[in-house]
């Protein structure tokens, strides 16, 4: 039914799924990447205590799987993907955004980008004709992205497959030389264990946008005004501090993941967000339907939520 940034939403909702959260408690449907541990940073360094707030974290293995989380009230909120979130509203689900995240913006040296293998040698978009990319979702914003720079830069897509696989995954995938390209993300980008190399920044044609800004349903948003009003002001202050500590969130980072602190440093950081802004969903919400990730345009203002 929707097809997001890692999977597709079940149609059957688990027993557990049922459960309502305890009074108080915030759900958190989380994923284990840099530009989304800023729950992370707001548990560790207590501001979401500060703000009187309980929180659940629960592990998800992507970001899309953090949204059908949401979508089967299993979590109470998640960052989701802008085009996963729009595709949810199309087909009657009631998803509302309603804070601003991780983002993605106009770079040389993006946390977010088609890369290689470092000795491999592929070199242009044309090379790429043939063979096989691995995106975390089929005919999501990393496939429309990646497709729009291989047209541009004069490639076949027609030529091209692209294969569904998690980030944790693409590392292996390209040492196997089972896929030629992937679009993946920090840490991965930068770890020693399968060294990399950036073949294109393909999102700038759309940066700056949201990776996964926040969303919830409409009615536990308007069930839980008060609440959701306390987090988001935690979660932004959570990022102004890791926006000005580097340092400090890479430490937060390896403790939670695989890498080390040396890893995550070696690599680009996330900014996060301090306030919703539409013009960094528009751009993203007008390439999906543009290439078909969408049934339909939607702007800004059919996503967004004011709590």
């Amino acid at each position: 039914m929707l097809a997001l940034l890692g999977g597709a939403l079940s149609t059957t909702l688990p027993r557990a799924a049922q459960a309502q959260s305890n009074p108080g408690t915030i759900r958190i449907a989380v994923s284990l990447t840099e530009p989304y541990m800023n729950p992370y940073y707001a548990r560790d360094e207590g501001f979401f205590q500060k703000a009187g707030l309980n929180i659940e974290l629960i592990v998800q293995p992507t970001v899309s799987a953090a949204l059908n989380a949401v979508a089967a009230n299993a979590a109470d909120c998640a960052q989701g993907d802008i085009v996963g979130t729009a595709s949810g509203i199309i087909h009657g689900i009631d998803f509302g955004v309603f804070a601003g995240s991780g983002t993605q913006v106009v770079t040389k040296v993006p946390s977010l980008a088609l890369a290689v293998v470092r000795d491999s040698p592929i070199r242009s978009a044309r090379d790429l004709e043939g063979k096989s990319i691995g995106v975390v979702a089929l005919n999501t914003l990393g496939q429309i992205a990646t497709q729009v720079w291989l047209r541009k830069s004069g490639a076949d897509t027609s030529k091209v497959a692209f294969i569904e696989l998690p980030f944790t995954g693409m590392p292996a995938a390209l040492a196997r030389n089972n896929i030629a390209a992937a679009v993946t993300i920090e840490p991965f980008l930068s770890s020693p264990d399968v060294p990399l190399r950036i073949l294109e920044s393909v999102f700038n044609d759309i940066a700056p946008f949201y990776l996964g800004p926040w969303v919830s349903t409409r009615s536990w948003l308007n069930q839980n005004a008060v609440l959701a009003r306390r987090f988001v002001a935690a979660i932004y202050e959570a990022a102004r501090w890791a926006n000005a500590h580097p340092d400090e969130t890479a430490a937060i980072i390896a403790k939670y993941t695989k890498f080390t602190v040396e890893d995550v440093k070696k690599g680009t950081r996330s900014q996060y967000a301090t306030s919703l802004d539409s013009a960094l969903i528009n751009p993203v919400l007008a390439g999906a339907y543009r290439f078909g990730a969408i049934a339909k345009p939607l702007t800004a203002n059919d996503l967004i939520v004011h709590v």
